[in-house]
């Protein structure tokens, strides 16, 4: 279940993830024939509605990161964390 929310900027829409997202990671790993590619062909079928998509993705190497990373044109790394 995917949840789109307009937001309070003209042409800006949100999708965020949850917690289920933990069980699709799962699920890709077991049933995907190429785990690391179903987002770039998922983002596809609606890349022509938007000219900008952003991908907020956890600081790991695993099956969602990478699909983030496979989907991408551009990266702007941001450090995380609190430096001191």
């Amino acid at each position: 279940m995917t949840i789109r929310i307009d937001t309070n900027i003209d042409g800006v829409s949100l999708i965020y993830g949850s917690l289920a997202l933990g069980k699709t990671e799962d699920e890709l790993k077991d049933n995907a024939p190429r785990p690391s590619e179903e987002l770039p062909d998922k983002i596809r079928s609606f890349q022509s509605i938007f000219d900008v998509i952003l991908i907020n993705r956890p600081p790991s190497l695993k099956v969602l990161a990478s699909n983030a990373l496979a989907t991408a044109t551009y990266f702007i790394p941001v450090e995380s964390g609190c430096m001191v």
